[in-house]
């Protein structure tokens, strides 16, 4: 099968290795020169040599351009979005073709394993909390010339850390309610938001809170969640679970989860895969916080 990856930045670069060990036949789009075999440059040439499947992995601000071009060209094929879908909510038709969004957590097997933990428990409080230093995310560039410093480019942490309100939305229901504050308030960015903090009620549980930055200096992901009997901790950085007072150490290699969407897109019709729609609802939400 033929595999076209739209951008070569780091998760990019990630998409088509991934595919590659898979047993895709991989080419990229890429507007610099990259070291890669099969590279195009302008997106007619390389939807001309009729890829099958393929990956949206460039500057989050291009996404609906790539989209429409790949639509008008008559593609049949399936497409998968990184996140978040786009930088702003559009209305869009559905597509003759797959789309999926690329949320990847869904596939994270410590998610998952809480999932099906928490499957006929009562839900009473959860606190979710992510942050990393911005000057951490990519070694050896200056974070400051990176799409996330910057709002214009999609940039700041409610759209880069939009995975978070994906896997809240996905482990505990529909915001009912929600109480938000933030903006930039360090120096880690030019001018998107380097911290947010949100307290939801949610459809499966009355308390939830969320913090989600580009700030803090040691790396952290967790979720803490209390039932009536059991008390959570996934900690997506030290890859285990605790569940009370015992640890349950998780395989969660870096690329497994994108791997394993990537199957879902290819295999399974999208079946686990965060949708079109489910990514526009995420999108209407950032922009009604924003507003």
């Amino acid at each position: 099968m033929k595999a076209l990856v739209i951008g070569y930045g780091s998760i990019g670069k990630r998409h088509a290795d991934i595919l590659n060990e898979m047993g895709l036949e991989i080419s990229v789009l890429s507007k610099r020169p990259i070291d890669f075999d099969r590279t195009f440059h302008n997106i007619d040439d390389a939807l001309n040599d009729k890829p099958e499947y393929i990956i949206i992995a460039s500057n989050t601000c291009d996404h609906y351009s790539h989209f429409i071009k790949i639509r008008e060209s008559g593609f049949k094929g399936k497409v998968l979005i990184e996140k978040p879908v786009f930088d702003k909510h559009v209305e869009i038709e559905q597509p003759y073709f797959d789309v999926g969004v690329a949320y990847n957590l869904r596939f994270n097997p410590i998610i998952q394993k809480l999932k099906d933990e928490l499957n006929g428990k009562k839900t009473l409080s959860v606190h979710y909390y992510v942050g990393q230093h911005l000057a951490s995310w990519r070694k050896g560039r200056n974070h400051l010339e990176n799409y996330s410093a910057h709002k214009s480019k999609g940039g700041g942490v409610l759209r880069d850390l939009s995975h978070e309100f994906d896997v809240v939305r996905w482990l505990f229901g529909n915001i009912d309610s929600h109480h938000a504050i933030g903006g930039k308030y360090g120096d880690v960015t030019i001018d998107s938001e380097d911290v947010y903090a949100f307290i939801f009620k949610q459809e499966k549980c009355p308390v939830v809170s969320l913090q989600m930055n580009y700030l803090d200096h040691v790396a952290r992901r967790e979720i803490i969640v209390n039932t009536s009997d059991v008390s959570y901790k996934a900690d997506l950085v030290n890859k285990n679970l605790w569940i009370n007072d015992e640890i349950v150490s998780v395989d969660s290699d870096a690329n497994l989860s994108y791997q394993r969407m990537h199957e879902d897109m290819l295999n399974n019709n999208c079946e686990n895969t965060c949708s079109l729609d489910e990514g526009l609802e995420i999108i209407s939400f950032i922009e009604e916080i924003e507003n």
